[in-house]
Order: structure tokens, then C-alpha cells, then sequence
């Protein structure tokens, strides 16, 4: 007698069967963060999806299957995700060099980095999962994954946050227009695991903008939506300070050059309250000299009474960091992860939109802040100031009140199912 072999997989929710039993061979889901993407490639890779009548095949099957990340950092997540997911399962043979799982009946699941476009090319494939799309290279799909699908006729799932209107937007149009091609555009609401007070506290620290492309799905860009609203800018006046203290300290983004092409040397005085709300108290924005710019940054401290200064650790400037802490200063060097301008501004813009940062209603300077913010991120348009009252947010972030400890429970979603094969 033939064994049986059986092994649980997670269970899928409602909001995902649509997806999963579609007929569709191409499948674009753009959604929110949590709302389940992992799950689906876990279920398409393994035991595959569509329909009953003619489903697509996953590992279980026989089928060679790919689930491609943008970046290596994403791809061990999801090999790890995926061992955590098959432990137990009889007879899997794990390759932990090329981060593949054969399964007895032949097929495989491997893991892939498309950092590399060029490494991708050259093996058959019967599925595909890219996870993540719209952050991978356009030539990881057309040069080398899209060709590896065609000798077999093989399906693929494209499964992502929204990053702008880039080619992952295009492949979203196709569906209901393309034979073959099904779109989903789902927002994390739709996973009713997450609770509502969740979403609510992401809109109020993410901002609209962010909480737009990051909960709602929504193809938004920085240019189109304003990251920075007229509408959202709070201001006071000295008798709306408050009476405690003020913990003072001021942010900076340094340049060394007087030409008036020059970016500008930013100082940003901020006084930060109990309650976690951000005082812009004053803002120095001029073309500095190379020589004089740490003698500037004293002068201004002193001024101030500002007990810390904080700057961009590393980047071409470094060595003015080294500088300004030799010469006493009270330096703090903040590392930005490399990250592009726009995703180091959306913190302030949700501050600015939660009311956590205020501007004085009446300054010499405010106009011309307010104008870098207005035109954010207009590459045409200086940025100074947004990039050192960025730095605030990132070095002060708001006094939060911890969550009530509520009992876990298990989701009905969470149940496992069986599968043989």
C-alpha cells in the first residue's frame, strides 16, 4: 500500500481565495503592508493555485518554481519564512547554499535575488512569484524571468506595495485587458486580522502620503500627492509654549561651498516638549565656507543654548563631523540607512500632519522653509531645510503611551489545512 504523506500549511483568509482560485495565469496583487502577500506566495510556490479544474502546478506537483525578492536582505527573509514554514514536512531536501527545497515528487521551490537581472537568466521554470515587484529591476522580468516561462508555459504572481507609477503600475493595468493578466488592487483592511486601532495609529505616524501607498495600495507619487500639505502645517505663538521646559537641540545638513549654485548649510533650532510635540524655534540657511562652517555651528549652538547637534553620520562630510566634535561641539551622528530623500522626509511629513511639529506663526525665515517644503521633492528645488528637520523626527521621535497588554488569541484564519501528496 502506497503511504500517504501529509503536511499543514497555514490557512488562507477570505480576502485571499479570490486570488488564489482565480484562473488568471499572470496575477498582479497590489496591497498593503500585512495584509497577507507573504501567505500567497507560501500557497502558489507549494501547492500551487487556480482553479480546481486546471490548477497551476506548485512544488508538491513537480513544478520548478522560483520566488524572486529584490534584494538579498528580502530574499533570506523569505528563506527563512519558507524553512520555518516546511519544518516538519517529510522527506525535503534543503540547499542552503542556493536556497532551494525539492520536494519527493521532483519539483522545488528556490529563492532568488533579482539585484543581479543577469544571474536570473537560463532555467526553465514552471511558476514564479516575485515578491515585492515594484522595488525589482524591469529587466529582471523582461530579459530574464518572463523568457524562463515560456517553454512551460509557466504561471507567475506579482505581489507588492505600490512604489510610484514604475513598471510594476504597468503590469497592474494589464489585467482586464490582456488575455491571461488579473489584477487586485487590496488594502491592508482587508486582512481582518489587523485591527482597526492599528490602522488608525499607522495613518497618524505615517502621514496620508505614506499611509496612502503603504496600507491602501494606492500608486501615489511625493510630486502628485504633496507630501508636505499647506493644510497640515500647524503654527503657534510664544504663549501657546508650554510652561515646562523645552528640551533644546538643533539638526543640520552641512555644505561647503559660498557658490550660488551651492546647496545650503541648514541648522534647525528645535525644542522638543513632554508630550513629544517639535518647536521650530529658529533656522539658519545659508552658503557657508568650508573653513567656517564649524565656527558657524558654535556660534549658533552658543546662541541657541542648544545641548546637542545632530548630523548625518558618514557621506562626503564626515570628516566635518570629525572636526566639530574635536572642537568640543556636542555632536550626535545619525546614520540614514542610504535611504532616498523621500522615504527619510515621510516621517516629518506625518509629524507635520499629526500635529507633532509647529512652526511659529511669524518668522524672517518661515517663508523660505515653507517654500522648500511646498516644492519637496522637486529635484529643481533646494531641500536643505527638509532634510534637517527630517533628522528632528528621526533623532526625537513622540512620547508614546504603551499599548494596553491584551490576551493573544488565535485567528480562525490561522487554523492549518492538509495537503497530500
Amino acid at each position: 500500500m502506497t503511504a500517504t504523506r501529509v503536511m499543514r500549511l497555514p490557512r488562507p483568509g477570505r480576502h485571499q481565495l479570490p486570488i488564489l482560485l482565480s484562473d488568471a495565469r499572470f496575477k498582479v496583487v497590489v496591497a498593503g503592508r500585512r495584509f497577507g502577500k507573504t501567505l500567497l506566495g507560501l500557497l502558489a510556490a507549494t501547492i500551487g493555485h487556480g482553479p480546481r479544474q486546471r490548477p497551476f502546478a506548485g512544488a508538491i506537483q513537480g513544478g520548478n518554481v522560483w520566488w524572486v525578492a529584490p534584494s538579498y536582505g528580502i530574499a533570506s527573509k523569505i528563506w527563512r519564512d519558507l524553512k520555518a514554514a516546511v519544518r516538519g514536512w517529510p522527506d525535503l531536501a534543503k540547499n542552503e547554499v542556493e536556497h532551494r527545497i525539492e520536494f519527493p515528487a521532483g519539483g522545488s521551490i528556490t529563492v532568488k535575488s533579482a539585484h543581479d537581472p543577469d544571474a536570473l537568466r537560463g532555467e526553465g521554470l514552471d511558476g514564479l512569484v516575485i515578491d515585492e515587484a515594484a522595488f525589482c529591476p524591469e529587466a529582471a522580468w523582461t530579459l530574464a524571468l518572463r523568457p524562463a516561462l515560456a517553454d512551460r508555459q509557466g504561471w507567475a504572481i506579482f505581489i507588492s506595495t505600490p512604489a510610484g507609477t514604475n513598471w510594476f503600475h504597468e503590469l497592474f493595468k494589464k489585467g482586464g485587458t490582456e488575455n491571461g493578466w488579473r489584477s487586485w488592487q487590496r488594502p491592508t483592511s482587508d486582512n481582518p486580522t489587523v485591527p482597526a486601532s492599528e490602522l488608525v495609529a499607522a495613518r497618524t505616524s505615517l502621514g496620508s502620503f505614506a499611509f496612502a501607498r503603504e496600507f491602501e495600495a494606492q500608486f501615489v507619487t511625493a510630486a502628485g500627492s504633496g507630501l508636505f500639505r499647506r493644510e497640515s502645517i500647524q503654527f503657534y505663538d510664544l504663549t501657546d509654549l508650554p510652561r515646562a521646559p523645552l528640551v533644546r537641540f538643533a539638526t543640520a545638513d552641512l555644505a561647503v561651498s559660498t557658490k550660488t549654485w551651492a546647496d545650503y548649510t541648514a541648522l534647525v533650532h528645535l525644542g522638543r516638549a513632554q508630550d513629544g510635540r517639535l518647536f521650530v524655534l529658529d533656522v539658519f540657511r545659508e552658503r557657508v565656507d568650508g573653513a567656517e562652517l564649524v565656527p558657524t555651528l558654535a556660534a549658533l549652538l552658543a546662541r541657541w543654548g542648544a545641548g546637542r547637534l545632530v548630523i548625518e553620520a558618514g557621506g562626503p562630510l564626515s570628516a566635518v563631523n570629525a572636526q566639530a566634535r574635536a572642537h568640543g561641539l556636542p555632536v550626535i551622528e545619525l546614520s540614514t540607512g542610504n535611504r532616498d530623500k523621500v522615504t527619510r522626509a515621510t516621517p516629518l511629513a506625518g509629524a507635520i500632519e499629526a500635529g507633532r511639529v509647529l512652526f511659529p506663526r511669524s518668522a524672517p525665515w518661515l517663508e523660505t522653509v515653507l517654500g522648500e517644503l511646498y516644492a519637496f521633492p522637486d529635484p529643481s528645488a533646494h531641500d536643505d531645510v527638509v532634510d534637517a528637520l527630517a533628522l528632528g523626527v528621526a533623532a526625537a521621535p513622540p512620547f508614546q503611551t504603551p499599548a494596553p497588554t491584551r490576551r493573544r488569541t488565535t485567528s480562525p484564519t490561522s487554523r492549518p489545512i492538509r495537503t497530500r501528496y
